[in-house]
């Protein structure tokens, strides 16, 4: 009972140092590779709320002590875009120091401290912790990994299979990519939906790909898609949004409150989903229960200028027209592109009657983009009347 109960002392203070180790191994490389900062958890998958937090140059460390956590660490970079080859290395270095370690420890228990019984049983300890921690990492596991922020990822072996597999189109995925941080929707999704297969392998591409056709407004096959990536062990909080926004678009809008909810129940701080949610009860009438939800937003992210600009909505709906064109203008400062803030003038200058003002901001908003729900329908609507 007396070697049990040491055994566990030992583990409980060996576990974190196992972590510690373990997200070196990841952050250490991607500083070196990526020149830019890199974030660390110890004892939790992203808790910025509690624990101790530190900084030494451009790595951050937040450390909270739970050696029995089933959230041991986690390791987020700040840099864009990262190869392939490059997200191989560090992705690969987190279980390879997990393995280095159990090497020293052993060779260190049974040849330089061989006539300590003592320090050669904490290194014994140290060893089978490490190897534990290299070979939970480094098989591939399709089990995801809930992050505290909702988010979800996997473990180290399976994010490195995902690699792989990309490695069979890495010119084609790259491009898509850029197509898709280009805004060229209609071409990325072509590229993407050539990337999918009967049974979801790689979420991200079918992530991707969703996104694309809602772009495209092709919503009847992003709820295709949609649906498959839901119906998936993989499922979060932003799928679920994305869910939805495809539901509200197809006009099914209890559908879509019904998805909204799911993804707040996998994080209720989602400022996408507090904001569809409130777009949707917008289009439902109910400004003022909208309003709380976009309030939310605001509260957690004071430059979502989307939300400024659908509560200026909510607002003019309900009579509070100055503070609601102050939310839209605000909007505007926040986010000159951002084409529902020329929807939502044009509606208030067609409720007006001012219709050649209301078709100007209408096609403003069309320019920014073309995908902003109903604007075309707002056009032909008010050319009729202007024609009349």
């Amino acid at each position: 009972m007396d070697t049990f109960i040491i055994i566990v002392v030992l583990l409980i203070i060996i576990r974190p140092l196992n972590v510690l180790f373990h997200e070196l191994g990841h952050a250490i490389p991607a500083l070196l590779l990526t020149k830019e900062k890199v974030t660390i958890f110890i004892g939790s998958y992203g808790n910025r709320e509690k624990g101790i937090n530190f900084t030494m140059g451009l790595l951050e460390v937040w450390f909270i002590f739970n050696p029995i956590t089933r959230h041991p660490g986690l390791c987020l970079l700040s840099a864009k875009n990262v190869s392939m080859g490059k997200q191989a290395v560090y992705i690969a270095m987190g279980p390879l120091t997990s393995l280095l370690v159990a090497l020293v420890s052993i060779y260190i228990a049974y040849r330089v401290n061989s006539s300590n019984d003592t320090i050669n049983f904490i290194f014994f300890i140290l060893f089978f912790s490490s190897l534990i921690d290299f070979m939970v990492n480094i098989i591939p596991n399709d089990r995801p990994i809930m992050l505290y922020n909702g988010k979800t990822t996997h473990n180290d072996g399976y994010r490195l299979r995902q690699l792989i597999q990309r490695r069979r189109f890495p010119k084609e995925y790259a491009k898509a990519i850029e197509l898709y941080n280009n805004k060229k929707y209609a071409e990325a999704a072509s590229l993407f939906d050539e990337f999918l297969i009967d049974e979801i392998k790689d979420e991200q591409i079918y992530r991707f790909a969703i996104a694309c056709h809602i772009k495209e407004c092709n919503y009847n096959w992003a709820k295709t898609l949609s649906d498959k990536l839901i119906s998936s062990p993989y499922v979060t909080s932003n799928d679920y949004c994305n869910a939805g926004l495809i539901c509200s678009r197809l006009g099914q809008p209890s559908k879509a409150m019904e998805f909204y909810d799911r993804s707040m129940t996998l994080d209720e701080f989602n400022t996408y989903t507090l904001n569809n949610k409130g777009y949707e009860l917008n289009a439902q009438e109910k400004y003022t229960e909208a309003i709380p939800l976009f309030n939310k937003v605001i509260e957690i992210d004071e430059k979502f200028a989307y939300s400024f600009n659908n509560r200026g909505l909510a607002k003019i709906k309900l009579g509070q027209i100055d503070d609601g064109l102050a939310d839209i203008k605000h909007s505007i400062t926040l986010d000159p592109d951002n084409s529902y803030c020329y929807l939502h003038l044009g509606i208030f200058s067609f409720d007006k009657q001012e219709y050649s003002e209301a078709l100007a901001q209408f096609e403003k908003a069309r320019q920014l983009d073309k995908s902003t729900y109903k604007v075309d329908e707002y056009i032909s609507k008010t050319k009729l009347l202007l024609e009349s």
